[in-house]
């Protein structure tokens, strides 16, 4: 809401300056004439204020002005509180949280211990700490230090690393994991996660939103790489701001403080879209909404009439036997059945390529909380259950391949698997709806077995008329089987497959 305060290395407060008052004032009475327009009640508005506001010589007096021209109380977040609220944020960005939350804001930066599962969050008292360390506070310090010689550096830098290993052993749990995961949040790290985005191997990163990407610890520090990539491009990098650009040098320099401070135990460290606003809107939910899986009720409004029994169905053709089905597939099941008819109404040419990109500039893309894994493999399921990749002009070709690059292996193969016996339930069902007479004649399951370790797909009860033209549908599940068409070729990750139909073996 303000620029931050701080002056220099001492700490001393400073007041917000007048135009960064207008700019506020005028935003305000803008947004309020939004609410108005959208009939909205204005008397429901909530405005906080965080650290700038809090420390700043002038705040009563800000706070006054704002009210004056919105009738809107600024209500001011504690030091303590702003960190909880802001991993709530995190919290709100992820099914499920349990690890280090780092917040970098503007003049402060907060470290919160949280863990989160199932809308149930816990953050115990004094898990949290806010430290004088935000992007630009770090960026005027650190010119302060600069032009006075390399000690005055060292010492700037020795400062954050022991205000960080502090801050650290005061908020992490009893019994320390063995690994746990660092989520990022603020406008300084959502600017360091695009600069690696636009940097990663895999060219062009195919998922524009910042929520949700994941890279591994020895990548978040690439500080060299980082700087160098601003450098020659600056602002060109997508979502990188002129002024988030000049910023990067001071996060650079943060991120070296805390890798050598913080434990070697990070297993991932994944960026998150929400902070203070997401988290309070987040915390005023009832924990049964808190619960709720975002993608199944992003596409329940989508759902066929019997997609219970169609769930039901799909899961039979995943084996529960001797190969354990990747988590992350197993939980889109529901989802992908929701949307497994959405594209129906298009023309065929365009089936596959418009289910590829739901996900990201698609229906789903503005579904919050997903990670990027869960985003490449729904694209991917749906995709494949509308032809797949050769359903698709080379334009799209190129998408496909590097959405599939983003998930594991196995998970790819799981999701051409699932999109595949997706298209045979559309086939047999083409209105999504499963009479029961039909649904206890007809039964799918799966076995997973041999010392090849080959997959069944067993379909018994099948109408004898439509048998032949059935058997080709299938038979796309079994050519998946072939090695040729595994993740990565012959020597690649994939399953033998074996599909039955009727008692009759399909030629893969």
């Amino acid at each position: 809401m303000a620029r931050p305060t701080l002056c220099g290395s001492t700490g001393t407060k400073a007041p917000i300056d007048s135009d960064t008052i207008v700019s506020v004032l005028t935003a305000l009475a803008r947004f309020k004439r939004t609410c108005e327009d959208f009939g909205v009640p204005t008397n429901q508005i909530k405005v906080l204020a965080t650290e700038a506001t809090r420390e700043a010589t002038n705040s009563a007096d800000y706070r006054r002005q704002i009210h004056d021209a919105t009738g809107w109380e600024v209500q001011m977040l504690p030091k303590e509180e702003e960190g909880r609220v802001g991993a709530m944020g995190v919290a709100s960005s992820a099914r499920t949280v349990r690890g280090l939350i780092m917040d970098l804001g503007g003049g402060s930066m907060q470290l919160t211990w949280m863990t989160e599962v199932d809308g149930s969050v816990d953050v115990k008292e004094g898990s949290s700490v806010s430290l004088p360390y935000g992007a630009a506070a770090v960026l005027r310090r650190l010119s302060e230090a600069q032009s006075k010689g390399g000690q005055a550096v060292d010492a700037f830098a020795h400062e954050i690393r022991g205000r960080v290993t502090a801050a650290w052993n005061s908020i992490k749990p009893a019994h320390e994991p063995r690994s746990f995961p660092l989520f990022l949040s603020g406008g300084g790290f959502r600017g360091w996660g695009n600069v690696l985005m636009d940097g990663h191997a895999i060219q062009p990163y195919p998922i524009p939103i910042i929520n949700g990407f994941t890279v591994s610890p020895s990548s978040f520090r690439e500080t060299f790489r980082v700087e160098s990539d601003v450098a020659e491009k600056g602002s060109t990098i997508f979502r990188v701001s002129d002024r988030r650009a000049t910023q990067i040098p001071a996060v650079a320099f943060l991120v070296t403080q805390l890798t050598a401070a913080l434990p070697q135990s990070i297993s991932r460290v994944r960026f998150a879209q929400g902070g203070v606003r997401e988290g309070f809107l987040f915390s005023s939910l009832d924990a049964s909404v808190r619960r709720q899986i975002p993608l199944e009720v992003a596409t329940a409004s989508h759902a066929p009439r019997s997609a219970e029994s169609l769930a039901t169905i799909l899961r039979a053709c995943l084996p529960n036997d001797d190969i354990a089905v990747p988590a992350l597939v197993q939980d889109l099941v529901r989802p992908v059945i929701n949307l497994l008819y959405t594209a129906l109404s298009h023309p065929k040419e365009i089936r596959s390529a418009t289910s590829l990109r739901l996900t990201t500039s698609g229906a789903l893309a503005g579904v919050h909380g997903l990670s990027h894994d869960e985003r490449a493999a729904m694209a991917l399921m749906l995709s494949e259950r509308w032809g797949g990749k050769s359903d698709l002009s080379p334009t799209d070709a190129g998408f496909f391949d590097n959405m599939q690059a983003i998930v594991s292996p196995e998970v790819a193969w799981w999701c051409r698997y699932v999109g595949r016996v997706g298209a045979v339930l559309g086939f047999v069902w083409p209105a999504g709806v499963v009479r029961a007479p039909e649904q206890e004649q007809l039964r799918f399951r799966a076995t997973v077995g041999g010392k090849s370790g080959k997959l069944s797909l067993i379909i018994d009860g099948a109408d004898e008329r439509e048998e032949e033209e059935l058997a080709q549908v299938v038979g796309r599940v079994a050519k998946l089987g072939k090695k040729k068409n595994w993740i990565g070729g012959r020597e690649g990750w994939g399953l033998k497959v074996v599909c039955l139909l009727n008692h009759r073996l399909l030629d893969a």
